[in-house]
């Protein structure tokens, strides 16, 4: 039934063009890469008396996807950490990404990593091979290639998966951390 169509899922988007490239866009807030230390006198220092907590660290691409009144709007790498490239069309192909969130903020920036598991990875390097092609030498290097596709039918046939590990609103003109409790 008709009323039951989106009119922004990827069923009712025409796919299978090329792009011409990535479009650049600016970072509303930098994406700054997380320090390495082994030093634990370092990171007593650093943590002190804050709570925080810890996850697993993915080994993808990380970036921005942007919702506006619920809606999946845009999706931009990290690039440099303060511009990054538009991949929206790419994330869209992502079947675990939510393309609508209920009870959102008027602007919501998520943040997380696109990543291939291994047992994809080991699917697609196989056809690869079995296609005489080279393939990818892990698999954080295949969830790149395969979000900065030009073609995102290709993208599509990779099976990525994201992981959203940070929430960011709008708070007047700022854009703000937002525990994820408040969602």
């Amino acid at each position: 039934s008709e009323k039951f169509i989106l009119a922004n899922s990827p069923t009712q988007k025409v796919q299978g063009y090329i792009l011409e490239g990535l479009q650049k866009i600016e970072h509303s807030k930098p994406m700054l890469s997380a320090a390495k230390t082994k030093d634990v006198d370092e990171i007593k220092k650093f943590v002190g008396n804050k709570d925080f907590y810890c996850s697993y660290k993915l080994d993808g691409l990380t970036l921005v996807t942007i919702y506006e009144g619920g809606e999946f709007k845009k999706a931009i790498t990290r690039g440099t950490g303060l511009v990054g490239e538009d991949v929206t069309d790419n994330l869209m192909t992502i079947r675990s990404l939510p393309k609508i969130l209920s009870n959102a903020p008027a602007f919501l920036e998520v943040r997380g990593e696109v990543y291939m598991s291994f047992e994809t990875f080991e699917n697609l390097c196989a056809q690869m091979e079995e296609n005489e092609e080279v393939p990818f030498k892990n698999p954080r290097n295949a969830a790149a290639g395969s979000l900065r596709q030009k073609d995102s039918k290709i993208t599509a046939g990779r099976k990525l998966d994201i992981f959203i590990f940070i929430f960011f609103a709008k708070r007047g003109k700022k854009v703000i951390p937002l525990p994820i409790f408040l969602l």
